[in-house]
């Protein structure tokens, strides 16, 4: 008979230790010896025991659905999975039983086979467990510290593993459709944060662009395979500058940030650009963060208009889903503009949208900040849908 304990070398009473509590009649024969007198030492020991103590293979709980379940609600479980496992062999779709935890499938199989549920003596053979983990982690912890101490190129690996890599800017010269005239004019324009065509807002060049911290720009033309966008700002995650940025006549430029985004060509093709007539729409509208989604050509009339940010919120979205046609097929674009008061703090945010195109059927949502729409100047056509027929 044992006299001390095997972790701490405490004094027993009745195999059990005074002073950290550990079980000294336990051994691995025991309990081996145990486990294989079980009933259900067949089954696969993550099973778990039904209402009818009848094995069956546990199933992970299932994410969103509750935990408790009311008698009531025990029934239709029991249902549901009757009709899943029918003699069609089929399951039943959008099933919203409710499973049990694990916990409790384990309290239910000690009661369905008439055995108590662990109790104190369960608890002390817990705490012992975890009183010889925690000696082996601070043993193990103490070795990895020291093997760690010793390696100093490892140590070096590891800090210059962790350095961030440079952002690579977009390389213009890459796009090799079409061409644009060397001959043209000097144009230089800052643009706020905005939707904005190439032809019409902007003259068709090659541009150098630049921007503070926190703005972005954003070139697509899919009659050319062009969808790039890039940050100004951290050379992290961004650029100082964008070199030879060729922008065709069609192509839609996206400005999204606080600050403007500055334009400057000396190619500028302002020959060709198409000219705006006045905007058929007068109507200004508010959206607030209510929840509530309001449908062009429903709750106000589709058209183009500028958005802009009230109160003192500092963080907001403006969120749409905007629709149109393309090769007669129902088309949809989602898009999520940050805007806020306005602050250095938040420089992704910016306080105003300009030339926002909401065409027929198109929702619009608010988060956190009150919006008021207005009606832009200006417009190309109202013809709403051809605004994003060069868009991805």
């Amino acid at each position: 008979m044992k006299k001390k304990c095997v972790l701490c070398g405490g004094a027993l009473r009745d195999g059990i230790c005074t002073e950290c509590g550990m079980d000294n009649r336990k051994s691995d024969d025991m309990y081996y010896e145990r486990i294989n007198r079980q009933e259900c030492k067949t089954e696969d020991l993550s099973h778990v025991h039904n209402e009818k103590n009848a094995a069956q293979k546990y199933k992970p709980p299932v994410m969103n659905q509750t935990r408790k379940e009311t008698q009531a609600g025990g029934e239709r479980q029991e249902k549901q999975r009757s009709h899943e496992t029918g003699k069609s062999g089929k399951k039943a779709h959008n099933s919203r039983t409710q499973r049990k935890s694990p916990w409790q499938e384990k309290r239910r199989s000690y009661a369905g086979r008439g055995k108590k549920s662990p109790g104190i003596k369960g608890g002390r053979d817990i705490l012992s467990l975890l009183i010889i983990g925690g000696v082996l982690l601070v043993a193990i912890g103490r070795a990895s510290s020291q093997s760690y101490e010793d390696d100093s190129s490892y140590q070096l690996e590891t800090e210059s593993d962790l350095e961030a890599e440079e952002y690579v800017p977009y390389d213009w010269t890459e796009i090799s459709e079409g061409e644009i005239p060397e001959a043209g004019e000097t144009w230089d324009m800052e643009m706020e944060a905005g939707f904005y065509q190439v032809g019409t807002d902007i003259p068709e060049g090659i541009y150098t662009l630049s921007g503070r911290k926190g703005s972005s720009y954003r070139v697509e033309d899919r009659l050319r395979g062009i969808s790039v966008q890039e940050y100004f700002g951290d050379p992290a995650y961004g650029i100082e500058t964008a070199e030879g940025v060729k922008l065709f006549d069609g192509s839609v430029v996206y400005i999204e940030g606080l600050h403007p985004v500055s334009f400057h060509t000396e190619n500028a093709q302002t020959g060709q650009m198409k000219q705006k007539t006045a905007n058929p729409l007068t109507e200004s509208f508010q959206l607030s963060p209510d929840g509530n989604v309001l449908i062009a050509g429903e709750d106000f009339p589709a058209g183009v208009y500028d958005v802009y940010a009230e109160g003192q919120e500092t963080i907001g979205m403006f969120c749409c889903e905007l629709q149109y046609i393309r090769d007669q097929e129902d088309l949809s674009i989602s898009n999520y503009i940050m805007m806020g008061a306005g602050t250095e703090e938040y420089p992704e945010y910016s306080t105003s949208y300009k030339n926002l195109v909401l065409t027929e059927g198109s929702a619009i949502s608010a988060d956190y900040v009150q919006f008021i729409l207005r009606p832009s100047s200006e417009i190309l056509t109202d013809d709403y849908y051809s605004y994003y027929e060069n868009s991805y």
